[in-house]
């Protein structure tokens, strides 16, 4: 049997719909205790109003989130419950996620079990986020705002279509973010329950008791087809004033400091998205950014992940580059930011060899279109990189003949992929072809190595410095050419022909199609 700890303060139509949720879960025999945070009278009647028989209240004086689900798990363990599941009241979980994550608790030494989150605003911890399409969480959110009621099957289809590849896995952490766990009985007998020290400091006291795991050899699961929609109401701050966060991680940096080795603080460290000893927590925002290099390192980990799951297809997503991938991911998200500064945001972008659709999260122009030859590369772009932004359009095609009328778009770019290919003046001529009259072209192609040899096994040919600048003025003419080796910087005269053999350079012309 599950019990649910559901923590609350005030918005008692967040807690009935959160309730609501709960039960939708129906494969699962469970109860609920509301361990209630020192809500207003007002609201507090409200809620008990809707309570059913089977719903028990505790009133907790103040709003103090740990003490709160200390006191619902022991009261849960002590009816009987096999798991406790933590959860806030602006929570909403999806169906059939409960017997999913009951499934991963119920395996050995598992303490701690949490589900995807899809929090309100995009932020969230890497390992755990869910990515939704924002037109689906402004209608939820807009939903409980005018109706106070969530209807759960639009996001639920939505998941069921781009996440079904998840299904049935669950990935180790070191810790996740708590607006929904669930704790086994296990954990609580072997470590405890959670330090109230750390009370209202999240990701501290997260990773104050995935160390504690650790310790007693129990492990702390993400369950990849567990989905809770977060609203992140803030009643914290509402309680506690704008100072909130800073003055409660100031006090668990300290405590955490008392508590720990050094040692034992470095896996701290590790284990959080932001430093928490050091200086901490900055409103979650370090995952908003569209153009983050880590969320973009997180892209190519689901990749490898997809790639895995379908038994490393001919058509790989990505080589596996260890000594080498920092600095070659470096190069390629370089080059669509130099770009993206000279594109204008009302232009349409074609983006040809796209790969798994990257610089779709950089590139901020309304309408983006990826096409590349590799099918499952496409996919994954569909389903990750187009349900982070808007009007992000991805298609397998052949860059030699693409499916597009002339003059389709007002800019177009084509990073890394002419070398390629088996007939380098025919992609050109389609560049041409689609593009409109004076609007830009941005290629970039490595420059053959001064021996002549080439720098990838999978290149067709390479071109000297004058080679592809001839190529490119098929075109039109070169405006502006960048030479790049690490970061981009523009040609002040003609680079060198060749690259060295001790160094790859990368040239990239800005084309102007000719009237």
């Amino acid at each position: 049997m599950v019990t649910f700890i559901i923590t609350s303060y005030n918005y008692p139509e967040y807690t009935l719909e959160c309730i609501k949720s709960i039960r939708r879960n129906s494969n699962v025999l469970c109860n609920i205790i509301i361990v209630d945070n020192g809500s207003t009278a007002e609201n507090l009647q409200k809620l008990r109003q809707n309570l059913t028989p089977d719903t028990a209240l505790i009133k907790n004086p103040k709003n103090c989130w740990l003490t709160a689900r200390n006191i619902g798990i022991t009261e849960g363990f002590k009816r009987g419950a096999d798991f406790c599941v933590c959860i806030d009241n602006d929570n909403l979980l999806l169906p059939d996620s409960l017997k999913n994550m009951v499934e991963i608790a119920s395996l050995p030494n598992v303490g701690m079990v949490s589900p995807m989150v899809t929090y309100r605003g995009g932020a969230g911890w890497k390992e755990q986020t869910l990515h939704i399409p924002e037109s689906i969480s402004e209608n939820i959110i807009n939903s409980m705002k005018n109706k106070g009621k969530f209807d759960p099957s639009p996001l639920d289809d939505f998941i069921r279509t781009h996440y079904s590849i998840y299904a049935g896995i669950g990935k180790p952490v070191k810790c996740s973010d708590g607006p929904c766990i669930l704790v086994t009985r296990e954990a609580v007998e072997k470590v405890g329950l959670f330090d109230t020290e750390l009370t209202e400091a999240a990701i501290a006291w997260e990773a104050d008791y995935g160390l504690r795991l650790k310790k007693a050899g129990l492990f702390w699961y993400v369950c990849k087809d567990a989905y809770v929609f977060h609203f992140n109401l803030g009643s914290q701050v509402e309680f506690g004033g704008s100072d909130f966060y800073p003055r409660n991680y100031a006090r668990a940096n300290e405590h955490l400091k008392e508590k720990y080795s050094e040692e034992d603080l470095n896996w701290i460290k590790s284990a959080t998205p932001n430093a928490i000893y050091t200086g901490g927590h900055d409103d979650r925002r370090w995952w908003q950014a569209h153009n983050d290099p880590q969320k973009l390192r997180e892209l190519i980990r689901w990749g490898n992940e997809i790639r895995e799951k379908h038994q490393a297809s001919s058509e790989c997503l990505f080589m596996k580059l260890p000594s080498r991938w920092d600095a070659i991911f470096h190069d390629h998200i370089e080059r669509y930011r130099l770009v993206s500064d000279m594109i204008p945001d009302c232009y349409s972008t074609l983006d040809v060899g796209c790969g798994s659709g990257y610089g779709g999260l950089i590139l901020r122009n309304h309408h983006y279109t990826g096409v590349d030859l590799s099918s499952i590369a496409v996919i994954f772009a569909q389903k990750y990189v187009g349900m982070w932004r808007d009007h992000r359009n991805f298609i397998c095609s052949n860059a030699l003949k693409l499916p597009f009328a002339n003059g389709s778009f007002d800019s177009v770019t084509c990073f890394e992929c002419i070398e390629h290919v088996d007939h380098p003046a025919l992609l050109v001529k389609e560049i041409a072809r689609v593009l409109k009259p004076s609007r830009p072209a941005f290629i970039s192609t490595p420059l053959i190595q001064e021996d002549g040899g080439m720098h990838g096994r999978f290149h067709k040919k390479e071109f000297s410095f004058s080679q592809f600048k001839k190529l490119c003025q098929k075109i039109g003419k070169v405006k502006k050419t960048w030479i790049q080796s690490k970061n981009a910087v523009p040609a002040e005269k003609d680079p060198p022909e060749y690259s060295p053999l001790t160094r790859t350079i990368t040239v990239i012309n800005l084309v102007e199609k000719n009237v």
